[in-house]
């Protein structure tokens, strides 16, 4: 988080002025920062102002949208069936010979 930190102190993006690849590779990792780190992840500023920013972009949100409306409709690990997760794992029947 150092790294990352001093970085976005010297320049907007990851590689400089403009939006890159680094950005979309790195944000969903900083985005869970928050959530990794708890009360702690107020000692980055700048990764959290750089999250924020990156979540404001039009594509990204919608993408956030898209996620959360999926995730809406998933079942969770904590209330799926022993058969589901067989599934899903490749356990039991379901296992590759």
């Amino acid at each position: 988080c150092e790294v990352l930190e001093t970085r976005l102190g010297e320049v907007p993006y990851l590689v400089g002025a403009e939006y890159s690849i680094a950005d979309i590779a790195t944000f969903p990792w900083g985005r869970n920062l928050k959530m990794l780190l708890g009360e702690g992840a107020s000692a980055y500023p700048k990764i959290l102002a750089w999250v924020e920013k990156i979540e404001k972009r039009p594509a990204v949100a919608r993408s956030i949208a898209k996620v959360e409306k999926m995730r809406e409709t998933l079942t969770a690990f904590d209330k799926a069936k022993p058969e589901m997760l067989d599934k899903i794992f490749g356990r039991g029947q379901h296992a590759l010979a």
